[in-house]
């Protein structure tokens, strides 16, 4: 019996520790701006030399992959093009990890909870000013992320709830600071606001020529008008 019950508990303890997730972020092997990263001559290489390998995505908690995505080289990319929505899809197209992400069931939870640590005015004790601006960008991206429908469609209404409430307190907080929070970081936070509000109040209609949908920055009436909507679709 001892003899057999010795031989269950080795058997059981590789396939223990395969089981484990790694819940530390991936070591990119270049950072922006080293030498090595300035030698490669294309955007293309690159994007290939900040690829997680497939195996570390799957062997990382959603909590270490979200890390390893906001720790991306080539995050600030997303901000470029002609709309939010159009950011997240090139993301989506270029970066592997990313794409494994938004398939995770927690997701929602992970990605709310580590919304929930970045006050935004935890800017004011943040000294350098790349670092500040570091974190105003984090803070934008997980908003963007929180706008995704991978994400926003595994929440159940009292929870879509909850979020918009902050993130109506959150554009509050960021009206009241204009120097470091522009037009741009405001709209970033109605956006997923938005969304939302669609969601809860089953209002499926786009809002035509607006840009609303895909995230066009221009149009800071629009956006204060979904705030305004979003108050008391929250209540």
């Amino acid at each position: 019996m001892k003899k057999h019950l010795i031989t269950l508990v080795v058997f059981l303890v590789p396939l223990f520790l395969f089981a484990q997730k790694n819940d530390q972020p991936y070591q990119y092997p270049m950072a922006k701006g080293s030498a090595a990263w300035d030698n490669l001559k294309t955007y293309k290489e690159k994007r290939d030399a900040s690829q997680i390998p497939q195996q570390v995505v799957q062997d990382l908690t959603t909590s270490a992959l979200l890390e390893s995505v906001l720790n991306y080289p080539l995050l600030t990319d997303v901000m470029v093009f002609n709309s939010l929505q159009e950011g997240m899809d090139k993301l989506k197209t270029y970066f592997t990890a990313f794409n494994a992400l938004l398939q995770r069931s927690d997701l929602p939870a992970v990605c709310i909870a580590r919304y929930r640590k970045m006050p935004v005015d935890s800017v004011k004790f943040i000294t350098p000013l790349i670092e500040k601006g570091g974190y105003s960008f984090r803070l934008n991206f997980m908003e963007m992320l929180l706008a995704q429908p991978e994400l926003q469609s595994k929440l159940v209404v009292s929870d879509q709830k909850k979020l918009l409430q902050q993130l109506i307190s959150n554009y509050d907080a960021k009206e009241k600071d204009p120097e470091v929070y522009g037009g741009v970081a405001l709209s970033v936070t109605a956006w997923p606001a938005y969304h939302l509000s669609r969601r809860i109040s089953g209002n499926n209609k786009k809002q035509a020529g607006a840009g609303l949908d895909e995230g066009i920055i221009a149009d800071q009436a629009s956006w204060k008008s979904v705030i305004t909507n979003a108050r008391a679709i929250s209540r």
